[in-house]
């Protein structure tokens, strides 16, 4: 957890979650399998974590803990046997991420290297109708609403790949050609990973991740330009209201 300024989920420092990943026994030649009972909102927080450290052995269970119990698969109470400890080399530094100085650059000076903005929260929160943890309600400039709940279906499987990027396409345009130039944020950096991994699925490439999202670029403290919402609690450097961008979850 942060203070605000990095955002409230903030990147681990390497050494800790070096130690983490090692303490869990995990070689380089480890298939890791991620999963929750969330959609794959938090797996996709530790898959890209680890495909950002070098480890490229990882994959999230698609429908997670909710499809496995409706499979009527097997469950196990109580931790398993852990693995022997073993020390993890792999550094950060594997994926793809923007900083808050890259966006303001952007939006200061708009060019043919921006990045498109991909906000991957519920479209209320996007238009700053509300914002349950925030101060700063709204959204950056210019950035599109792709809300990370419409990558799943009802059984919170990921759609397919044609449906994923059929639904990347019509929001992204002609940016869904080269998503080395589009970056997904989320409210604290956490479900915005779920947005990379869905492209990823939609066989669209890799998009970068701006790790500190939305509490890092509404910290009140930074007085970065927003496009504010009715819920807004603060009053600094508001952005007029701007077409809306969304697609329906």
């Amino acid at each position: 957890m942060g203070d605000g300024r990095k955002g409230r989920h903030p990147m681990p420092i390497p050494g800790a979650f070096q130690r983490f990943v090692g303490n869990l026994g995990i070689a380089p030649e480890t298939q890791v399998v991620v999963y929750d009972d969330a959609a794959g909102q938090w797996a996709s927080r530790l898959w890209w974590l680890l495909r950002d450290y070098g480890h490229g052995h990882v994959a999230v269970l698609d429908g997670g803990l909710t499809r496995w119990k409706a499979l009527g698969l097997q469950l196990k109470a109580g931790h398993e046997n852990a693995r022997k400890a073993m020390p993890f080399a792999g550094k950060p530094g594997h994926m793809p991420t923007i900083d808050a100085v890259r966006i303001e650059a952007q939006l200061a000076a708009p060019g043919a290297e921006a990045f498109t903005l991909v906000d991957v929260r519920m479209p209320e929160r996007f238009a700053g109708a509300v914002e349950p943890v925030d101060k700063r309600a709204g959204h950056i400039p210019g950035a599109v609403n792709v809300p990370f709940a419409a990558n799943v279906g009802p059984d919170q499987r990921f759609r397919s790949p044609d449906e994923l990027r059929a639904h990347y396409e019509k929001v992204l345009g002609a940016a869904a050609a080269d998503t080395s130039r589009v970056a997904c944020y989320c409210g604290s950096g956490v479900t915005g990973t779920h947005g990379v991994l869905a492209m990823e699925v939609a066989g669209l490439g890799t998009p970068a991740l701006y790790p500190g999202s939305w509490s890092e670029w509404s910290w009140l403290g930074a007085e970065r330009p927003i496009v504010a919402g009715p819920a807004d609690k603060g009053s600094r450097r508001r952005q007029k209201p701007e077409a809306r961008h969304q697609v329906p979850a």
